[in-house]
């Protein structure tokens, strides 16, 4: 059987180290495999080396990812779910009239055109609006836009191997639950 850094280097994928320490502290240490492109590269290589396809976290400022035998069966979903309750989400090639509809903008400039200030306002929105929407036509099919409100916030994979939200990262991997 090949060594956990031999399937990575033969793969071009990274090796970790975890740790069964809630709070990052070395505790049973193992290696692990991430790096993948997708969900069938992990499992492609689990089946053939026998290894467990996990998903392990890592907090910033830790040196160690925290496993804690969280099994992974797909890719992580992303949404603007995972953002908060304030932000939306547009999926790639959305056409101008969607778009506008979901956002209500015919409603938001309605409500400004009576203000003493609403032309200006007006023209702001429709600058923000438009960087949006720009966003959403550029955006891949497998990307979604997420924004707060209307204001762009990024464009991120619908499905991913890996993400960071806020100060917590989250990757699938491969590790050896069979090595003593």
């Amino acid at each position: 059987m090949k060594s956990i850094n031999e399937i990575a280097s033969e793969n071009g994928l990274h090796v970790i180290n975890t740790t069964t320490g809630l709070n990052g502290y070395p505790q049973f240490l193992k290696k692990a495999i991430i790096g993948f492109e997708n969900f069938e590269q992990a499992e492609n290589l689990a089946e053939e080396y026998h290894l467990d396809i996990e998903i392990f976290t890592k907090r910033d400022g830790w040196q160690l990812w925290n496993r804690d035998n969280n099994h992974a069966y797909d890719a992580f979903d992303r949404s603007a779910s995972d953002y908060g309750e304030n932000y939306q989400q547009f999926e790639s090639n959305m056409s101008q009239d969607d778009f506008l509809q979901q956002i209500g903008a015919a409603d938001f400039i309605h409500g400004l055109a009576h203000e003493e200030d609403g032309l200006d306002r007006i023209e702001d929105y429709i600058k923000g609006i438009r960087e949006l929407y720009d966003e959403i036509v550029i955006a891949d099919d497998d990307e979604i836009v997420i924004a707060e409100g209307d204001v762009y916030v990024e464009t991120i994979k619908e499905q991913t191997m890996q993400y960071s939200y806020d100060t917590k990262h989250y990757v699938i991997g491969l590790i050896d639950n069979n090595e003593d």
